[in-house]
């Protein structure tokens, strides 16, 4: 019998990941997994939750979605940006500010767009794991993952064409 102890001790840590590699803000992680974990432990007590695993990553990916999209400024830079130190401060900030754009980016995209492009290229699921964490089909999720990739285009097409002018 899995406990709720060893559901935290063995999904937080990848969880926290998730949230990371979304938002890349400690603060919002933090917050993404108390709310996400808050209402998870709900759901164990109420004996909804079949695979913790899959279950915890579509929780986490869609509040770290929510917490994307209600960003007020894309502008504040955290400071375990720059702890690694391979690259320089000018080298970090740069690549920071790629992530947050392409983050502000995925923000704009449909839930479940948003949701299937997040695991795929942050978190590296194949297909199947995406599908089984979302409740979705295969196919579903190369629908949503070729959508998501057209939009992106799109709007990173516009964007470059308007720095050109």
């Amino acid at each position: 019998m899995t406990t709720w102890n060893d559901i935290v001790h063995v999904h937080g840590p990848p969880t926290y990941r998730t949230a990371w590699r979304i938002l890349g803000h400690t603060q919002d992680c933090e917050d993404v997994l108390q709310e996400a974990f808050i209402e998870a432990h709900k759901m164990f007590v109420a004996g909804k939750i079949g695979n913790p695993q899959a279950f915890l990553n579509r929780l986490v990916t869609f509040r770290a979605l929510d917490a994307l999209r209600r960003r007020k400024t894309l502008s504040s830079v955290d400071p375990s940006t720059f702890v690694d130190g391979s690259l320089g401060p000018p080298e970090k900030v740069i690549e920071h500010e790629d992530d947050m754009r392409l983050r502000a980016i995925v923000a704009e995209l449909p839930p479940r767009q948003a949701a299937v492009f997040c695991m795929t290229h942050f978190e590296e699921l194949s297909h199947e794991e995406i599908a089984d964490s979302l409740e979705i089909s295969s196919n579903a999720v190369a629908m949503a993952l070729h959508k998501a990739r057209a939009t992106l285009r799109k709007i990173m097409f516009k964007g470059h064409q308007e720095q050109e002018r």
